[in-house]
């Protein structure tokens, strides 16, 4: 029975990500443009780039956003609904930053022999992983792991707001080869404070 849960969990998790099955493209050129254009219209405050990003994700708050993104929008600045600075709020609590300085060595250094690995720290939690297709960490939180330049290393870094009062739990997903083992090798953190 436990077998067949975990094996259930992780078809979840696959299905609530179509981008990481190839099924969902970025927009690109004129389409972001008017996306981008559309956005800086409707809220002519928000910076250049954040509205970049939030084009990428074609105007819609989702775990793929950066957490500059959700900020902006949480501050509530003017033009800015309730509705919206709250369901901003809510998604900054968790969401995913920049890659910063990692490096495909900086990867190969976590990782060594292992296939991932999980850092959690001031906050942050980073994934690495290594394959030659994109993976992704699963699941609390969802969201896909990035490529480092065209090497064989993938990473993500996750914010997550009342760090010391979190438990989670991260396992990397391959979506064309489901190991039934994941749920059981995952990645585990609670928090000093945590229930």
């Amino acid at each position: 029975m436990g077998s067949k849960l975990v094996r259930l969990i992780i078809l979840a998790c696959a299905i609530s990500y179509p981008t990481a099955l190839g099924q969902e493209t970025l927009p690109s050129g004129e389409e972001r443009a008017r996306i981008v254009a559309n956005i800086q219209q409707k809220y002519p405050d928000l910076p250049g780039e954040l509205a970049g990003y939030l084009a990428d994700q074609r105007n819609a708050f989702t775990r793929e956003l950066r957490c500059e993104v959700y900020d902006w929008f949480a501050a509530a600045p003017a033009g800015v609904p309730a509705e919206t600075a709250n369901r901003a709020s809510s998604f900054a609590n968790v969401c995913v930053m920049s890659q910063g300085d990692l490096t495909p060595e900086v990867a190969a250094a976590k990782l060594q022999d292992k296939a991932y690995a999980v850092e959690a720290a001031d906050g942050v939690v980073t994934v690495y992983a290594r394959g030659d297709h994109m993976v992704y960490a699963c699941c609390a939180p969802q969201v896909e792991l990035l490529r480092l330049g065209d090497s064989e290393f993938w990473v993500r870094r996750i914010r997550m707001n009342h760090f010391d009062q979190a438990f989670t739990s991260v396992m990397v997903i391959d979506p064309q080869k489901i190991d039934p083992k994941s749920y059981e090798n995952r990645f585990v953190w609670r928090g000093s404070e945590a229930p």
